[in-house]
């Protein structure tokens, strides 16, 4: 195991971990959670040791950012911003890297790329959004990121008709998620040309249709590093 200390903590290197780390991404209503559950059916059943985890996280920054979300309280939209970025960091250190230096697959519902589109097109000033995000992106990046494409108009029905759910969120309103939806698309093209293993799938499609795509990608790149 390698591994480095900076100034700015500690930063992970690819000898220094055995497991594979997935993102998946896109707006609200893209089917982020429906396939991050089915990825890890698929992965558990073909004998690969995974974890399932999202951001927000469910540890206590992650709390108060869905409290937020949830229209619960406001707050200025830099300081969700740092939020988010603080705790992405508390989710590399204290879950992701943990998970992926015993050698387990972590599939992560959301990461660095949702707040470059989300906080990115909100603050129109992608290079802070970049820099406030540094201490998770220098740490430890995906080994794959799968971005569901879907239109606004669709991702909201899809909200709209979830009986589990309260009502909207702070962010699903469809002229936002128009430019959240442009911001992805843009993102992921820098990322892809920066050397980024991004796939962007058609997730307008069947659940079904959606998850064989998903699973076929994790699988290629799992055998890749086989």
């Amino acid at each position: 195991m390698r591994v480095e200390f900076c100034s700015t903590g500690l930063r992970l290197h690819s000898s220094a971990v055995s497991g594979k780390f997935i993102a998946i991404e896109g707006i609200d209503g893209a089917g982020i959670s429906t396939q991050a559950g089915l990825l890890v059916a698929h992965l558990t059943g073909s004998a690969v040791r995974c974890l399932r985890t999202r951001e927000p996280t469910d540890r206590p920054i992650g709390a108060v950012i869905r409290q937020v979300l949830a229209h619960r309280y406001a707050m200025p939209p830099e300081s969700l911003a740092l939020l988010f970025a603080a705790d992405r960091v508390d989710h590399i250190e204290n879950v992701v890297h943990p998970a992926l230096t015993d050698g387990v697959t972590v599939v992560s519902e959301r990461h660095l790329l949702s707040s470059l589109a989300y906080q990115g097109s909100l603050l129109r000033d992608i290079a802070w959004v970049r820099a406030i995000n540094r201490g998770a992106s220098r740490r430890i990046e995906p080994d794959l990121t799968i971005l569901l494409d879907v239109r606004p108009a669709l991702s909201l029905r899809r909200i709209d008709g979830d009986v589990r759910r309260d009502g909207r969120e702070i962010f699903e309103e469809e002229a936002t998620l128009r430019e959240t939806r442009h911001a992805f698309l843009r993102q992921a093209a820098l990322l892809r040309r920066r050397g980024r293993r991004i796939d962007i799938i058609d997730a307008s499609a069947p659940v079904a249709a959606v998850a064989e795509r998903v699973c076929a990608l994790a699988d290629a790149m799992l055998g890749e590093s086989g």
